[in-house]
């Protein structure tokens, strides 16, 4: 499980990609991941992580479930990274 803010945990296994929701200035990204997002909670699978806090990152996971955070998408990726999933 990667804590991805204010008490929200994600299932690592499930994740399909994480990424900034402010991309470059030029780039149609931004716009496609707000069409993602706006799409997501049309279709009630929206899990919103941020709590009123601004939204830096989207998870997006195997089931076609959209969560928002408001942790930055390396603060995540790096807990994937450093996550032990091992059994001890």
């Amino acid at each position: 499980m990667i804590h991805v803010g204010h008490g929200g945990y994600v299932n690592k296994s499930l994740i399909v990609a994480v990424s900034n929701l402010h991309s470059q200035v030029g780039t149609n990204t931004s716009a496609f991941l707000r069409r993602l997002i706006n799409d997501a909670e049309d279709t009630k699978r929206l899990i919103d992580y941020t709590f009123g806090h601004k939204t830096k990152s989207i998870i997006i996971l195997t089931s076609g479930q959209v969560v928002l955070s408001s942790l930055s998408s390396s603060t995540i990726t790096s807990r994937m990274k450093y996550s032990d999933t091992s059994p001890k």
